[in-house]
This record gives C-alpha cells, structure tokens and sequence, in this order.
C-alpha cells in the first residue's frame, strides 16, 4: 500500500524523480516500484467529465499537426513515408505508453523536428546509396541503443540543471514554431498559383482558407478566456472553455461547406491503411512493412551510430523538458515525477518504429502540460486537483489510429483549419502562465500595472528588463539557429546556456534578483501552488 505521508511528501519535493542510483536502471525500477501502487487508481480516476474534454482538445491539437507534418514527410521523401506511417507510429507508441508508462500524461507523437530528421536521413540514403528503410532501421536501433545506456544510467537526473530561465525559452521557442507554421501554411497559398488561369481565381481560394485558419483561432481563444467572462452560469462558463478547441473547429467546418464558390481543400488523408511506398504508379503495390536489416553496405551500422547521434540529443532534451514541464510543481500532480523509465520506453519504440519503416516519437512540448492542464479542476485560479489517469490518452491514441480506419470522418476538416489548429496550440502554450511572457509584455507596460503578487516584479525594474531582453536575445539565436543549414542543433544551444546561465549572468545579477527572476517553480507551501490558472489555457 502507499502511505498518505510519502505523496505528499513527493509533491514537497521540487522535481520528485530525478533521482541518481548506485545499479544500473535503478531509475527505472524506482519509477515503477513508485507508479505501481496507483495502477488501480489510474483507471478509476479516468472516469470523470474532464477525461472526455481532456481526450478530445488533445485528440484535434496532436491529430491536426501529426497530419500535417506527415504529408510534408511524403511530399519531402517522394511518398516514401507520410501520413499513415505517422499517425500509425503516434497511435500505437502512444497507446502502449499511456498503458504502463510512470507518467502516462506525457504525449508521444512524431514532431517537427523529428520529422525535419526523417527528411535529412532521406537526403543522407539517397546520397550514400542506400534503400530508405534499411537506412531508416539502422538509425533507429542505434538511437535505442544510446537511449537505453541514457535510461540505464539515470542521465535524465542531468535534466534538473535546467532552470525556469531555460525552461520559459525552450518553451517559449517550441511554441513560436506552431505559431509561425501555422500562419506560414496560410501564407504559402498565396504564393502559388498552380492549376488556375488568373492568380484572382487562386485568392478567393487562398483567402477563405485563410478566413478558416481565423476563425479556428479566433474563436477558439475566445472560447478559451470564457472563464473571465460574466456570461452563462459557473458551470456552463466550464464546459465551454473545456470544449473551446472542438466547438471553433466545428464552426469553421460548418463555414466551410456552406459555399460552393470556393474550392476547400481538405485533410489527405490516405483512402487505405498500408504503406505510402507503392512499388508502381498504376495500381497499389506497397513496400513490404518490415526493412531488410543485413546491411547492403557494410559500413551501414557504424554511419548509422553516427547519424543518431544529434537525434538523441535533441530527443534527451525534447523528451526531458516536456517530462519536467508537465510535472512542475505549479501542474499540481499527486502521484509523483517520472522520468527514466519514460525514456526506456521512448528507447523500444523508437527501434520498434523505423524497423517498420514508421518514424520517431518522443514527448511533445507544448502538447504534454497543455494536457495536464485540461485534465485539472480549477477553482479561483488553484489548481484543486489533477486527474491523473491512463484512459484520456488511451482516448487520445486510439482516436489517431481510427483515424485511419475511417479516414471518412475526419477528411471533412479542411486545411486552413488545420493551419489554424497549430497556431491556436501554439498561442494557447504562450499564454499558460509562462513568465517570460508576462515580462515581454510588461516590457511595454507603465508600472503602475505590473502584478503585484509576482516574484519577478520585486526587483529593480531595469534589472528585471535586462533579465528579459537576455531570454528574447536568447530566442533570437534560437530561430537564427533554427533557419541556419544547422537548424537541427537547437537542443545543443539551449545545453550550451547552462553554464551561461550559471556562470555569466551570476556576475549581472545578485543571488536574490536571480532567486527571484529565475524562481524553481516551488509550491510556496505544502498544497498550496502558486499556480495562477484560469482556464485549462490561459494565465
């Protein structure tokens, strides 16, 4: 049994779970002596309202992204790997993790840049000479082979040297990504005007796209700040900002068939469920699901051994700061932090995948808080209570692999939509009490209206300006990296500021402006967060 003194315990503690052991996988076997006793209550406390409006805003944010980045996979790759193989590799990970992983409220899925490495390993196979999914295979068994000694070893202990400075920008950075695809995806329509006469015809096209993409934003923020609106009774203000995403997604598919002066294009997805690879143009004849592992070169493993190398890198840092931001204290979660034995998982399924020819999946930032906090009841901006459980993302996982049985239901949702979906996720994760925002903002605001309650505004106001413009300095480099030919190396940049962030700024800031500026999201007291949340979403 498990006492009430040791979880509450646990939820004292800053980050419970990064922990170092004397034997290897000790992390592991802790985070499954620690999870096991809530196994039971896992099931149970997923029988609550929450769960449906959790599952269903998660389903349309990681659905609509997992789509679109898959078609830009089969566009990229020349139909070597595309939607199915991504909503497949989503689907099937996601449900096995959600079953037995330490903190099943992580998301899994295939992200932006896993799906930017698939494409460089595509490029790499072509140039070397190599078939794709022999390729693809040998990458993924030595991305598990580093990530197991990762999770062996305890090395996400490591993680706990991030400090909110890093977390907020790493964050923040992620976020500007959806932003800036979402809104990219309604620009590029108007940039090309293939299969039309008059590029006028092509607008009215590329606007009501557009008009979409707006009104899935629009209406979904709107629908999401319900909680600070007088409308409606309590009750019914809590359902409409639980359902905020669903219902303006709704409303935008209504728009989109109510004329038939435009063309809508919609979601692609596949008519069968196979592989996107067919062996010939004019009838379907797909590639056989499982690569040949004898490699044609012999120098296929060892390129491999490198090749995984920046992949594991980016999947140590992406899949530990969205472990580490969906447990932070301020979430509210009961039944302790779980770190090691996710990556061990995380380790199988990405050799599991790419032998199938199916792509990575690691934990998704801003997906996984995002889902904490839809699954939290809030009273007067407390969190009063997480419902922790395994069948909201069972829901969620399940939901993608139908997806593919009955594409039907789902290719109603048309692409500006789904541009819109991205953008809204993406603002969504801006405005969920992240603290370099509120000081970007402040930034531009007189100081009579600074919030009185924050830490951050109890030091010298200059200060607290340098603070922010380094973090907005830092993002800079961080997009500048981002469209550089080394876009991929993010994750060693935001590493790279650890010791900036500890020896550099100690000599610009004193211990208690840092103390302050750069406060470990600690509960203040025993229960009682510090978490200010209105809505599942909104500060």
């Amino acid at each position: 049994g498990m006492s009430i003194n040791s979880t509450s315990e646990e939820g004292g503690k800053p980050l419970s779970g990064l922990t170092r052991h004397r034997v290897p996988f000790g992390g592991v076997f802790d985070d499954i002596r620690r999870r096991a006793p809530w196994f039971g209550s896992d099931f149970r406390d997923g029988l609550h309202p929450k769960i449906l409006s959790a599952s269903l805003f998660m389903f349309f944010a990681t659905f609509a992204s997992t789509v679109a980045l898959g078609e830009l996979a089969r566009r990229s790759t020349n139909n070597m790997i595309g939607v199915t193989e991504f909503l497949l590799m989503q689907s099937l990970s996601g449900m096995a993790h959600a079953l037995v992983a330490g903190q099943p409220l992580l998301i899994l899925r295939p992200t932006g840049p896993i799906t930017m490495f698939v494409l460089e390993l595509y490029t790499l196979s072509n140039k070397f000479g190599v078939d794709f999914f022999e390729w693809l295979a040998w990458v993924g068994i030595m991305v598990a082979v580093y990530m197991v000694v990762i999770a062996a070893f305890d090395l996400c202990y490591y993680i706990k040297f991030l400090t909110r400075f890093l977390h907020d920008l790493y964050a923040t950075f992620v976020c500007s990504i959806y932003i800036s695809d979402g809104l990219s995806g309604v620009y590029d329509r108007f940039t090309k005007t293939e299969g039309s006469d008059t590029p006028a015809q092509d607008y009215s096209d590329s606007l009501f796209a557009m008009l979409l993409a707006a009104i899935t934003i629009g209406v979904g923020l709107w629908f999401n700040s319900f909680g600070q609106r007088g409308l409606l009774t309590p009750g019914m203000r809590k359902l409409v900002v639980d359902y905020a995403l669903p219902m303006a997604i709704a409303l935008a598919i209504g728009v989109s068939y109510s004329t038939s002066l435009v063309t809508v294009d919609r979601i692609p997805l596949p008519d069968r469920l196979g592989p996107t690879f067919s062996e010939s143009l004019i009838r379907y004849d797909p590639r056989p699901w499982t690569a040949s592992l004898s490699p044609s070169k012999p120098w296929v493993p060892a390129a491999a051994a490198l090749a995984a190398i920046p992949i594991v890198i980016l999947f140590y840092i992406d899949q530990n700061i969205s472990a580490l931001l969906a447990q932070i204290p301020s979430i509210g979660l009961r039944k302790g932090g779980y770190y090691h034995f996710s990556f061990l998982l995380v380790a199988i399924f990405n050799i599991a995948g790419p032998v199938f020819g199916l792509p990575f999946v690691t934990a998704s930032l801003p997906h996984s808080p995002q889902f904490a906090r839809a699954l939290s009841d809030v009273d007067h901006g407390r969190v009063v209570r997480v419902h922790e459980n395994r069948i909201a993302p069972l829901l969620i996982y399940a939901g993608c692999g139908l997806a593919l049985f009955v594409p039907s239901a789902l290719k109603v949702i048309p692409e500006g939509v789904v541009d819109g979906i991205l953008a809204f996720v993406g603002l969504a994760g801006l405005l969920q009490h992240n603290e370099m925002m509120e000081r970007t903002v402040l930034l531009f605001t007189e100081r009579r209206h600074f919030p009185k309650d924050a830490l951050y505004t109890r030091v010298p106001v200059l200060k607290m300006h340098l603070y922010t413009v380094l973090q907005l300095a830092c993002l800079g480099c961080c997009w500048g990296i981002k469209q550089s030919p080394a876009g991929l190396a993010v994750p060693v940049f935001i590493v790279l500021l650890i010791p900036f962030r500890g020896k550099v700024m100690a000599r610009w800031f004193s211990e208690e402006e840092l103390c302050a500026l750069d406060s470990p999201d600690i509960p203040l007291s025993g229960e009682d967060t510090d978490a200010e949340i209105s809505s599942p979403l909104l500060p």
